[in-house]
């Protein structure tokens, strides 16, 4: 139907979308500049303003784009009232073919609408003469040829007399009804030209064709459409249909390389308004030849320049804001041949310099620019809708292409118009010219064997992935350029000729394979036309929420993967009498904390009812407590019969009816006492009161003559005291003995705060007590507390009895039970006591003695000590390796390892930068650990820089050593790999087996499996090492192991010295004691070295132990996705820290002068509510007064982080919080989880200070 356009405009839903998916793009952009353009990501200054060049463009001219796709317009065709008289138009150069031209006068004549032909022949042909009286076309010719096109179309229009113009290049052939949609729009008087799409009948002849087709389906569908809306329509001098009053405003058609372009400018000056008619009504010839396209390209270019420079000016302000606009943003297009030769130039320039633009980690580059690219990607396929016909949607990969080997063309448009050089106006060839002179493809080629060359270069001089990755741009570069070699020759480019040199099967191959890509591309289509905005909405939420994540790392929400089984709120006690009494021995905690790195957070004593004396013990037992950084819990056994009050009762003084009369009031002297004692600490102390008040063997049970009544009058009794006296610091322990008796004698949610449980194993003493795994003893309680009460519970006598296998199985696989399925565990108190008579009643009456519960306290605390009995696989090594002579020191290097999850980029200036201020300090050594694809960098630059390598190797500690030996193969064969690839180099000091896995598959793995892993390890590592040593004759082979209280008897049980190993290497960590590495080292000698020391333990230890072998923990602090330490000589940003100057004055060269003032940061005078927001300040130390950092030193920055720890206190994330000398924060949740960090540099130094959010 005439009045029916082929497209539609958007619905009001589509409209909808298209916003949507527009407004969803922008917030896209917006993120990614906001976290793209920020300072600490600029790497080399001139590739960073390169790449940011690149980057705008980019965006410019996305936003240009979807500014286009924003109201798309189709106008329905008049009803036609009137009839105009029509000229229609169109030209003859010299040399263009007979047969087009004479096709597209007959096609002109074919045209339904009454119309007056005209032929602006400027060769004034005599074929063309006789072709034009055969079919009744004027033929027009001039002599004075001027102004190219515009000036032949200006030459006939002098004689031409129609109130409508159309003009037609000579190879575009009209439909016969091409006025009938046209016509009826210029009734309304304001509109000045018509135009109607461009489409071409030899889009699929050529590669070429096909490309530059697929550039103009776009701009010819939904963007001309848009123009409509904003009264931009372009003149497409190809088939343009004007009001002759228009032309003759504006002095007929304008001149120029863009003449159409130019025309449509002066026409919009004038006020005229225009239609765009979304309807194929004539097609024509697109440039099928590189030649031809390039031809086409420049005039086109060289034109659009140079109206923008010229005329935009002059008509600025006699246009709509609309106008200004597009024809400000036209010429855009063109500028993509400078923004291509810029991204060429970026990875030539990088592979050159060994360096990169931008510093930030590739993957979260992937995450900022996602949703950018999605966003184009959705909304071009949704826009797809609005092409002119189905065959135009796609890809459109080969248009694309296309424009980047034409990027010297658009660019010497621009250098032509900066410098006004002329372009002769030659129209689009159509003869189909089949090859293409060599000089036309020299740009091209002198950029893909740049691109080549500086692949070689660069890599053979920098081999990282960065480097990797620009070398791979710089091929994918040159690949285009030399696609436009390919493109040259017309038997390539031609699509048939092309396709005719392959068997028919790969043909039919083609051919399927053809309709499966379409196939999918129109599913895909659909799909992303459906769902366009759900899809997009997703992922860029998707994408911002994981970059949130990956960049301000949630430390409220990323949870940290704990070292040991325990879970993190677990805390660990201990009982340790050491002579049959009730109280633990302070002193030998205090060994144990020392020498074998217990650390309870709670400390467990037995304490009977007795007079003032005792009270005042109690006082300093607690304060000893204290002193050893744990909580107090006390089993307050009442025991009445010693108080002088109950010499005048008979009951209580025979040891009857103590509860009642604890409860009446009779003891309140001796409990006000005792009260007072605990008000006075500063700490939580646990109150086990009475427990296991249904046990007989105790006088204040049934047995004693108490009810349940008793016990619970007594309780409360005792808890009203404790709150009359202000004690705030107690929490009451409820402790039965038996679960079946819990309800009988609760006193009260009100009066109890935690449940206590007796977790004691008798089984494996006595023959007629079943053993019970802790799961089996613990069920029972747990059913009972789940009906009884939500309060947490405290294990307050844990163990088992048995061998120290027998233990050491039991309590590891208690702790793995508690950690997975046991939340309601608040803690577990060993019961380390060699001392305990309570034998049970089913024993019999003649059992006497004590009971030996000793040994479990170490495999609470230790889950991977060795069992004693534990029979070591022998093994034997005779080819002992030596070090080189002289001193080894060393320091860790970890850009290197792990580079996929780490903050840094290991670039080679970065390198270069640290391994000379390596060799500043004294350091000769670096220790890395399977570098992957930096081993070159690494190893050829410490040979540049004279400095040794030991090479390390990590073997994860989670392979099961029994069973998985496709794994352990896998490891091995990677191990010897890398001996093999570097063994001949000549800066490798030694191979380093760098973790710990012995002491870490207790992380995995409980006793007594843990022991067989052990010893499969243990064999498995022999051969392992005897496998290097077979493949590298030369260099030794040393195994790192991890400095713990146990140290010595894994080393006695699993004698790695006795095997392959030529030494040691001893990693110090949170378990450090100087006498105890002291020890060490002096009973192994040289055999035993330091290989993982930070400076202020090393500085503890005497230098006669230092020997010739000394490796400092790290060069730089590290900082991973899930890791941070802060022992580097240097910290985040290369400062250098005070490991770094206190080094220098222990010997590693000249002291550093050090002018940073000593800062602290103030804690809260309280403890805030968690979410609240809280400001910390920093303060400086001048002259021995704290002062306003104002009053500091000028030129200091003050940064402040934070960071959350595991449950041992490992930092394990980090965030950057911001500068300044104070900083507010939300109170996080899990407040004893942080710390607070705050680093004051000048620059080149930096110390920091770090403290606890709560009030100190």
């Amino acid at each position: 139907m005439l009045n029916e356009p082929v497209l539609r405009s958007p619905s009001k839903y589509e409209q909808l979308v298209i916003r949507l998916l527009v407004t969803v793009g922008l917030l896209s952009i917006v993120n990614f500049c906001y976290h793209f353009f920020r300072s600490e990501f600029i790497g080399h200054p001139l590739l960073y303003g390169l790449l940011c060049a690149v980057l705008v463009y980019g965006l410019v001219r996305d936003l240009s784009l979807w500014y286009y796709y924003l109201s798309i317009r189709v106008p329905p065709t008049p009803l036609a009232t009137k009839t105009f008289t029509v000229d229609v138009l169109t030209t003859y150069y010299p040399g263009e073919p007979y047969a087009m031209v004479v096709n597209t006068l007959e096609a002109i004549q074919r045209i339904r609408y009454p119309h007056t032909t005209y032929l602006c022949d400027e060769a004034d042909d005599d074929y063309l003469k006789r072709v034009c009286q055969r079919l009744g076309v004027i033929h027009v010719t001039r002599q004075v040829r001027v102004n190219a096109k515009a000036g032949n179309i200006n030459n006939a229009l002098r004689q031409a007399t129609g109130e409508i113009c159309l003009i037609l290049d000579p190879d575009h052939i009209p439909a016969p009804d091409f006025l009938d949609y046209i016509v009826p729009h210029f009734e309304n008087p304001e509109i000045g030209f018509v135009q109607t799409v461009q489409a071409y009948y030899n889009k699929f002849d050529s590669i070429v064709a096909k490309g530059s087709a697929q550039q103009t389906f776009h701009f010819y569908g939904p963007m001309m459409m848009c123009m409509n809306a904003y009264g931009t329509v372009n003149a497409i001098g190809a088939n343009c249909t004007f009001r002759r009053a228009a032309l003759d405003s504006i002095g007929g058609h304008a001149p120029g390389l863009a003449e159409d372009m130019h025309t449509a400018m002066l026409l919009y000056r004038e006020g005229w308004k225009s239609v765009y008619v979304p309807r194929i009504l004539a097609k024509g010839l697109v440039p099928s030849t590189l030649t031809a396209y390039f031809k086409q390209q420049i005039k086109w270019s060289r034109g659009t320049f140079d109206l923008l420079f010229k005329v935009y000016p002059k008509i600025f302000s006699r246009i709509t804001w609309r106008q200004r606009l597009h024809y400000f943003l036209i010429p855009i297009h063109y500028l993509a041949g400078l923004a291509y030769l810029v991204g060429f130039l970026i990875p030539i320039l990088s592979l050159l310099l060994s360096d990169v633009p931008w510093t930030g980690h590739f993957g979260f580059f992937l995450l900022i620019i996602l949703p950018v690219v999605f966003s184009s990607f959705v909304l071009r396929f949704y826009i797809q809708k609005w092409l002119i016909s189905d065959d135009e949607r796609g890809f459109h990969i080969v248009g694309g292409v296309l424009e980047i080997i034409g990027w010297w063309v658009f660019t010497l448009g621009f250098v032509y118009t900066l410098f006004d050089k002329k372009v002769p106006y030659l129209p689009t060839p159509k003869d189909d010219e089949s090859t293409t002179h060599i000089s036309l493809l020299i740009p091209n080629l002198i950029v893909a064997f740049l691109s080549l060359a500086a692949v070689v270069y660069g890599l053979q001089r920098d081999w990282t992935p960065f480097s990797i990755i620009m070398a791979g741009f710089a091929v994918l570069n040159a690949g285009f350029m030399f696609f436009s070699v390919y493109l040259a020759f017309g038997t390539t480019n031609r699509f048939r000729t092309f396709r005719k040199r392959f068997p028919k099967i790969i043909r039919t191959i083609g051919r399927h394979g053809k309709a499966q890509l379409l196939g999918a591309l129109d599913a895909m289509t659909v799909t992303v036309r459906a769902l366009a905005p759900v899809l997009l909405v997703l992922v860029c939420l998707t994408a911002f929420y994981s970059t949130d994540r990956y960049e301000r790392q949630t430390l409220e929400t990323i949870e940290p993967i704990d070292p040991d089984s325990m879970t993190p709120t677990t805390q660990l006690g201990l009982f340790l009498p050491t002579q049959a009494q009730g109280m633990t021995d302070l002193a030998s905690v205090a060994e144990r904390k020392r020498r074998y790195g217990y650390h309870p957070e709670i400390i467990s004593s037995f304490v009977a009812w007795s007079g003032q004396l005792d009270v005042d013990r109690l006082g300093e037992h607690l304060a000893g407590i204290d002193s050893l950084g744990a909580d107090a819990m006390i089993t307050w056994e009442p025991w009445v019969s010693h108080f002088p009050a109950s010499d005048t009762v008979d009951e209580a003084k025979n040891e009857r009816r103590g509860l009642y009369y604890i409860a009446s009031g009779l003891y309140d002297d001796y409990v006000v006492e005792v009260a007072r004692q605990i008000r006075a600490m500063d700490r939580t102390v646990y109150l086990r009161f009475a427990h296991e008040f249904d046990n007989p063997d105790y006088p204040w049970s049934e047995a004693g003559g108490n009810t349940p009544g008793n016990y619970q009058a007594a309780w409360r009794h005792v808890w009203e005291v404790f709150r009359r006296e202000g004690v705030t610091n107690v929490r009451w322990v409820y402790n039965p003995w038996r679960a079946e008796n819990m309800r009988a004698s609760y006193p009260g949610d009100r009066y109890v705060d935690f449940l206590g449980i007796t977790a004691l194993n008798y089984g494996p003493a006595y023959a007629d007590i079943p053993e019970q795994t802790f799961a089996e003893l613990y069920q029972p309680f747990r059913d009972s507390l789940r009906a009884l009460t939500n309060k947490e519970v405290l294990l307050a006598e844990f163990g088992s009895l048995g061998d120290r296998r027998t233990k050491a199985s039991w309590v590891t696989q208690a702790a793995e039970y508690i950690a997975a399925d046991c939340p309601e565990v608040r803690a577990v108190v060993a019961f380390e006591s060699a001392f305990d008579a309570n034998q049970p009643a089913s024993a019999g009456p003649g059992s006497t003695g004590y009971l030996d519960w000793t040994g479990n306290a170490t495999y609470l605390f230790h889950p991977g000590y060795p069992l004693g009995d534990t029979p070591a696989v022998q093994a034997s090594g005779t080819d002992r390796r030596e070090l080189p002579e002289g001193k080894i020191v060393g320091v860790g290097y970890s850009k290197g390892s792990g580079w996929i999850s780490s903050e840094y980029i290991p670039a080679r200036k970065n390198i270069v930068e640290d391994y000379r201020g390596m060799r500043e300090v004294g350091i000769n050594t670096v220790r890395i650990t399977e570098p992957g694809i930096y081993a070159r960098n690494l190893l050829g630059l410490a040979e540049a820089f004279g400095l040794g390598v030991i090479y390390g190797f990590w073997i994860d500690d989670d392979i099961d050593f029994l069973s998985d030996s496709l794994r352990l193969r896998e490891v091995e064969a990677s191990i010897l790999e890398q001996v093999a690839d570097h063994k001949d180099r000549k800066v490798i000091l030694h191979w380093n087996l760098g973790n710990d896995v012995l002491a870490q598959l207790s992380n995995h793995f409980s006793q007594p499996e843990l022991a067989a892993q052990r010893q499969a390890y243990y064999r498995w590592v022999n051969r392992l090492t005897e496998s290097i040593k077979r493949e590298d004759p030369v260099h030794p082979v040393y195994h790192a192991l991890d400095y713990r209280p146990e140290l010595r008897e894994l080393m006695e049980a699993y004698p790695l010295l006795a095997g392959q190993a030529d030494g040691i290497g001893l990693r110090i960590g949170r378990f450090f004691d100087a006498r105890g590495v002291e020890e060490l080292l002096t009973a192994y000698g040289n055999r035993l070295v330091l290989a993982d020391i930070e400076v202020h333990e090393l500085n503890a230890l005497p230098r006669s132990v230092w020997g010739n072998y000394l490796v400092l923990a790290n060069w730089q602090h590290a900082w991973r996705t899930h890791t941070v330490t802060f022992d580097g000589l240097t910290d985040f940003h290369g400062r250098r820290t005070q490991a770094f100057r206190d080094w220098r004055e222990m010997g590693g060269g000249a002291q550093e002068t050090n002018t940073l003032p000593t800062f602290r940061i103030l804690p809260q005078a309280w403890v805030p509510d968690p979410g609240q927001a809280v400001t910390f300040r920093a303060v400086g130390r001048k002259e021995d007064q704290w002062v306003h950092p104002s009053a500091a030193p000028s030129g200091l920055e003050l940064e402040w982080s934070i960071f959350r720890k595991d449950a041992y206190g490992n930092p394990v994330l980090l965030q950057i919080l911001g500068q300044g000398t104070e900083i507010t924060l939300d109170f996080p949740h899990d407040h004893l989880r942080y710390e607070l960090r705050l680093t004051v540099s000048d620059g080149v130094h930096s110390r920091e200070v770090r403290t606890s959010l709560l009030p100190q």
